[in-house]
């Protein structure tokens, strides 16, 4: 946790700036009940976390070959990281993109051959993807009966078919389960509408990003934090403790917010939808009843989405504003060959 931690506040924050208290202080509280539900159920979500950003501090370096390493080290720990592959394909990090495919093979296949032998690693790695990756029916996700499509899961896939289709959002006793659906269509239709859906967050995340030559640091920064909340709800299975992954987008709508004029209604719009962001993505407590059955964490990981990328839009204006008046270039300035 510590390492994640540190190389959140560290690529959100301009170089030769001494991060405040504050810096560490928000994305840790933000994410202490995420932290504690991950090593309570023994998941390896904070170590991922950790590689990922690892692996964004190597792009910025320009290590493209370690930041592959590092992405594939992720998906073959957990499968859900493989969409990074996607971000890569889409900003042309084209010697990253073919290190993560060249060491997902080397993790996969190649180191456990020695020991399980060539034939029976290919096969069980077949039976692993169809049994969990390719797992997709009207009863479960990835051989999770019951509970795939229950409040829990948080991702989009789950949250639509929970409001859409005549599924249990609850089933305390296995007598009387919980509704929330405000219709009732077939499982086909449901996922037209969710792969839509996810296609038109990812579309609405390319649109807001900015052009190749007026990418910056601080830009670059909310990128990857979107890059983060769109693979935690992109992902089919998204449990309470995915949550962690929200320590570096909570570390960089802080640091973004901060960069805001003091007393504007940017300002105020920006703290007033983090902390509703933030008071969704907890609203998890029984008292809440139905409102808990719904799902909300799914609307909270939404609303930080969308703030992020309106964070993004103010930065790239202000970057082209800086490359418009051709102020001194330093350690925000445009990246020529980021």
């Amino acid at each position: 946790m510590v390492a994640s931690l540190y190389l959140s506040v560290k690529l959100c924050t301009r170089d030769g700036v001494r991060p405040p208290i504050t810096a560490y202080l928000l994305p840790a509280l933000c994410t202490l009940s995420y932290a504690y539900d991950a090593y309570l159920l023994g998941q390896p979500n904070l170590m991922l976390l950790a590689c990922f950003l690892a692996a964004f501090n190597a792009l910025r370096g320009k290590r493209d070959v370690a930041a592959g390493a590092l992405f594939a080290f992720a998906a073959a720990c957990k499968a859900f990281p493989v969409l990074a592959l996607g971000y890569l394909v889409f900003r042309r990090q084209w010697r990253a993109a073919v290190a993560m495919v060249a060491f997902l093979g080397l993790f996969l296949i190649v180191m456990p051959a020695p020991v399980r032998g060539l034939g029976r690693t290919v096969e069980e790695l077949k039976t692993w993807t169809g049994g969990m990756l390719l797992r997709y029916d009207g009863n479960a996700i990835a051989q999770r009966p019951g509970t795939s499509y229950e409040w829990k899961n948080a991702s989009l896939l789950s949250s639509t078919h929970r409001l859409l289709r005549h599924v249990p959002a609850e089933n305390p006793d296995d007598i009387h389960p919980v509704y929330v659906n405000v219709a009732d269509l077939d499982f086909r239709s449901v996922t037209r509408i969710a792969v839509a859906l996810g296609i038109g967050l990812c579309l609405a995340c390319i649109f807001v990003s900015p052009r190749f030559a007026r990418r910056t640091n601080s830009t670059n920064a909310i990128e990857w934090a979107m890059l983060l909340v769109l693979m935690t709800i992109l992902t089919p299975i998204s449990w309470f403790y995915y949550g962690v992954w929200l320590m570096f987008p909570f570390a960089v709508a802080g640091e973004s917010i901060g960069q805001l004029p003091s007393g504007t209604l940017a300002k105020k719009l920006a703290i007033g939808g983090l902390v509703a962001s933030l008071l969704l993505l907890n609203a998890v407590l029984p008292c809440l009843g139905s409102l808990r059955d719904i799902g909300m964490p799914f609307f909270g990981y939404t609303l930080l989405l969308l703030e992020l990328g309106w964070l993004l839009t103010l930065a790239s204006r202000r970057s082209n504003r800086v490359g418009t008046n051709n102020s001194s270039r330093g350690p925000d300035s445009q990246l020529a060959g980021a």
